[in-house]
């Protein structure tokens, strides 16, 4: 027994320590007054008074000043209330709750002055009721209502705080800002607003070779080491792709480069190691993230078959056929011509397939020429036939996306022609946030597909509207 206490002892003096991250409600007054200033458009005065650096904001930050000295706490979204009367030689409260105590603690020694005037009263209408008992009655009333009421207020106060601290000392719950410290995209390109971002040191020698190769590949005139300026989108000056960028004040977190030159695209394939420029206009990685769908396809075509007989949905290869469309806001659409795609790559045993499209500039700029009489262009999709389980007509669907991920936007049933009813209304409905941008597709836009978010249709207006309601279809 003392042999397995000591194992144990050693055991866990060998695990390395933890460092706690903050708590990412805790700002400096510098960045909390700065950023309120900027956001609220108050003053400086004013965008001070919504740092608060309490005993709960210690606790949780776990220190009152950082490194240099510089005050830390909780930030408000909005500012301190301010009273027109003065309470007591104050009028600012941080909420409700503050006001609400303030004035309850404010009423003891108040409601002791009105009792100690009521006695004073009392006390003078008994001395003059000589014979008169009523009087004298009225006056012994009212110094027993007097006392009695400031003893009721001297001992709620008393047995409220023994009870719990927490009913006299009130205190609304608050809605902190959150500090985004801590917190960055995945790609640096992501960002709402230009970040300072400073390339990670590799070593010295590989660092060499890969820049070398990046200036070939990519023609790039700078070393991707430097500082990346202001505009994240400067392919010159720009998040290089195959590089980690560390962001300013984030704690040491990263973000993905992810520029091109123009006509090829910051995509890891199939047969790479890391993410690199290739030739093309979109390009990404087809998979599944359902476990499921991974393990039957996995086990062989006989148990998909099987499935496939209980299940709708895709099996193995995913999909084919890769091809853009243009969409106009009232949902007219056409292809647009490319000058190549390949879908050919794949990945059998990690079941992921690799597809890609290259269009020309000139092709992508006329587009929203073509929609001027359509009100105008909503955006692209990439289209996809995707391989339906035991269906030897596939079922091809128009795909948005989100960031780098793509999004069904609606099923393209062909039969003797393909027909685009489903993404001509969600085209007139949805959020333009959904659609490819002529400026992502310029850029070199990497798309990956998980096909367990894909849509099994089947013409099916009731799963249509399961699927795409969301949309507004």
């Amino acid at each position: 027994m003392k042999l397995f206490l000591v194992i144990i002892t050693i055991s866990f003096s060998l695990i390395s320590p933890v460092s706690a991250q903050i708590d990412q409600r805790c700002w400096t007054q510098k960045q909390c007054t700065e950023y309120r200033q900027e956001k609220f458009l108050l003053s400086a005065e004013e965008a001070a008074d919504g740092f608060y650096n309490g005993d709960d904001a210690i606790e949780a930050c776990g220190t009152s000043v950082d490194a240099v000295e510089n005050k830390i706490g909780f930030c408000l979204p909005a500012g301190k209330t301010t009273t027109k009367i003065t309470f007591g030689s104050q009028s600012n409260f941080e909420h409700i709750g503050d006001f609400i105590k303030f004035m309850f603690r404010y009423s003891i020694p108040a409601a002791s002055i009105i009792a100690a005037v009521f006695l004073i009263i009392a006390g003078l209408q008994w001395t003059i009721s000589g014979g008169n008992s009523e009087l004298r009655q009225s006056a012994q009333k009212r110094i027993a209502n007097a006392l009695i009421g400031l003893f009721l207020i001297a001992i709620s106060y008393t047995v409220l705080n023994t009870l719990n601290p927490a009913l006299v000392n009130l205190r609304l719950p608050q809605i902190w800002m959150i500090n985004t410290q801590g917190l960055t995209s995945v790609y640096c390109t992501e960002g709402k607003k230009a970040l300072a971002l400073f390339a990670k040191q590799d070593d010295a020698e590989a660092q060499k070779q890969k820049t070398q190769k990046l200036k070939e590949v990519t023609g790039y005139l700078i070393s991707p080491k430097a500082t990346v300026g202001a505009d994240l989108t400067d392919p010159n000056n720009g998040p290089t792709c195959g590089y980690d960028y560390f962001v300013k004040d984030t704690g040491g977190l990263t973000c993905h480069g992810s520029l091109c030159k123009e006509g090829n695209v910051c995509y890891k394939k199939l047969s790479d190691k890391t993410e690199a420029c290739h030739p093309g206009t979109i390009a990404g990685i087809v998979e599944t993230n359902n476990p499921i769908t991974q393990s039957v396809e996995q086990s062989g075509t006989e148990v998909s078959t099987a499935v496939g007989l209980i299940v709708e949905g895709w099996e193995w290869e995913w999909m084919e056929d890769p091809e853009v469309y243009r969409v106009c806001n009232d949902g007219n659409y056409s292809e647009l011509s490319d000058v190549g795609n390949d879908d050919s790559e794949s990945d059998e045993e990690n079941l992921k397939q690799e597809y890609w499209i290259k269009i020309l500039p000139a092709t992508i700029q006329n587009a929203e020429q073509d929609c001027k009489k359509n009100n105008g262009l909503k955006g692209f999709v990439l289209s996809l036939d995707f391989n339906e389980v035991n269906d030897p007509a596939n079922e091809r669907h128009a795909v948005g996306r989100l960031g780098h991920s793509a999004v069904d936007l609606g099923d393209i049933p062909c039969l003797a022609i393909c027909s685009f009813d489903t993404v001509e209304k969600i085209a007139q409905t949805a959020s333009t946030k959904y659609f490819i941008t002529a400026q992502e597709l310029q850029q070199g836009l990497r798309l990956d597909v998980d096909v367990a978010k894909i849509c099994d249709i089947d013409a099916n207006e009731i799963d249509r509207k399961k699927c795409y309601g969301k949309y507004g279809y």
